[in-house]
């Protein structure tokens, strides 16, 4: 997930137009052709989505893996990889990659490679509006995705599956889970928010009004993926990894969403000089602290 503090001056030009244009109901933004706060939060949220007048960044899978296909509901195209290894009684592990991740890019970086090592099989799916998937992403679009790909992956591979998701990823993870958590066997949630809402105020508009702006900014941004109301109606083991050195979501978030579980179904690890997208270049193979420690997590986890 990519974006900076920076958006967060804007974000407050942006609110600080609206309330002194002295007319509540009148949307000085949109006057000056600026974009509302909700189009604003939705540009740093889906980074990696294309606007119309951009080529997609279509992308053919590799040989272990094979392309499937899902519609929506309102007819979008969804297409997903899943790996094809011969023992159908391994593990299955969902990942959903952050914001600027897709499925041609995932299967490039050491996490992929790392994961399909080991003795597990792998659903890869590109988000509404990413990659190989046509639409547009919202987190009602992103949690149908994420509920159509669980189902099928229980369907097709017969046994629950492991959720992995990583920063936006992990937010979807959640949000689907709500609705699916009997398919699902556990949830590693790496570098994740409590609520976007939430990290919103906090980290990414300067909150110079002590909270009075609170429910007017928030009454502008569409999607939630609220965590911490998810978290206290699940009954399945979660593993919630953070970093030290994350300034994108920072460690603080997780930390706070990992108390909202029950105490004695999640386990928290924070790393030490770990950052936002250190994940994707963790390697199965490697000797590194970090590295070592990860995968042993993971494995005890998973493959217990």
């Amino acid at each position: 997930m990519y974006f900076g503090r920076g958006y967060g001056e804007y974000l407050l030009a942006l609110m600080m137009a609206n309330i002194f244009s002295f007319d509540m109901n009148f949307d000085v933004t949109s006057y000056f052709s600026f974009p509302g706060l909700n189009d604003v939060s939705r540009t740093l949220l889906y980074w990696e989505h294309e606007g119309e007048d951009n080529e997609p960044k279509h992308a053919i899978p590799p040989v272990e893996l094979e392309e499937r296909v899902l519609t929506l509901s309102d007819g979008t195209r969804i297409k997903f990889w899943n790996s094809q290894k011969e023992d159908k009684n391994l593990p299955v592990v969902v990942f959903f990659g952050g914001n600027a991740a897709r499925t041609g890019t995932v299967v490039l970086s050491n996490l992929y490679k790392s994961l399909y090592k080991l003795p597990v099989q792998v659903v890869l799916a590109d988000y509404p509006g990413f990659g190989n998937s046509d639409g547009k992403p919202s987190e009602k679009s992103l949690t149908e995705t994420g509920t159509r790909v669980i189902k099928w992956s229980y369907a097709h591979f017969k046994t629950p599956v492991f959720l992995m998701g990583h920063s936006l990823g992990a937010g979807v993870a959640m949000q689907t889970v709500k609705n699916t958590q009997k398919l699902v066997k556990g949830l590693i949630l790496l570098n994740p928010w409590n609520s976007f809402h939430r990290l919103t105020l906090d980290y990414y508009i300067p909150n110079l009004l002590d909270g009075w702006t609170d429910n007017w900014i928030m009454g502008k941004i569409e999607d939630e993926y609220d965590s911490m109301a998810v978290a206290r109606t699940l009954n399945i083991p979660a593993m919630i990894i953070v970093g030290d050195d994350d300034y994108v979501i920072p460690a603080y978030y997780g930390k706070v969403l990992s108390g909202h579980f029950r105490e004695d179904l999640v386990t928290l690890i924070e790393f030490d000089n770990w950052g936002h997208n250190n994940i994707y270049f963790t390697s199965v193979d490697s000797n590194e602290p970090s590295d070592k420690r990860f995968w042993s997590e993971f494995k005890q986890f998973v493959l217990k």
